[in-house]
């Protein structure tokens, strides 16, 4: 699963029309969830939002639009009969063969949140970034409950400083223990 459906809901990407679509300027619009067999809009301001597609997300949704024929309100993700896919169908036969071939933990949906969120973090986005993707209304939800450290970031938080305060030592060992 292709960032940014990585930082989506996945009763939103269920409910994902072309119409909201736009392969042109590489962005989505969320303004949908499919909940438990019913449409619904989504249930915050800040959950009805755009997101920037990447690259390689924009190409792989211009080659499934080419494979998937339809009108703009046909959903990105039907079943045979233009209905949502089930969300266990789509982790059983998409998302966790694709962890399966990158070698990673399978995840669940909501895991995919937390790992954006987190490796957003690690990257060095700003919060107000992964905020805004993930649609919360508050950072702090973003930071304190979504976002994990990974391991060694305190290690290499703690080696970029002294080589930014230290830059005359940089890159010699920074284990040596003082008697």
């Amino acid at each position: 699963m292709a960032p940014p459906f990585s930082a989506i809901v996945y009763s939103r990407i269920l409910a994902l029309r072309w119409r909201r679509v736009d392969l042109r300027t590489g962005t989505l619009r969320i303004t949908e969830r499919f909940y438990r067999g019913d449409f619904s809009s989504v249930k915050t301001k800040r959950s009805d939002r755009d997101l920037p597609l990447g690259s390689v997300a924009l190409e792989t949704l211009k080659n499934w639009r080419l494979k998937h024929k339809g009108g703009p309100d046909d959903l990105v993700f039907a079943s045979r009969t233009g209905k949502p896919v089930s969300d266990g169908n789509l982790r059983r036969r998409v998302i966790y063969p694709t962890c399966d071939r990158l070698q990673i933990p399978r995840l669940s949906w909501h895991g995919f949140r937390h790992l954006h969120s987190s490796l957003l973090a690690y990257l060095g986005i700003p919060v107000a970034v992964a905020q805004a993707q993930l649609g919360h209304a508050d950072p702090r939800i973003t930071l304190e409950i979504y976002t994990h450290m990974a391991s060694g970031a305190q290690r290499e938080a703690v080696e970029k400083l002294e080589r930014f305060y230290c830059p005359q030592i940089a890159g010699e060992p920074v284990t040596k223990t003082v008697n």
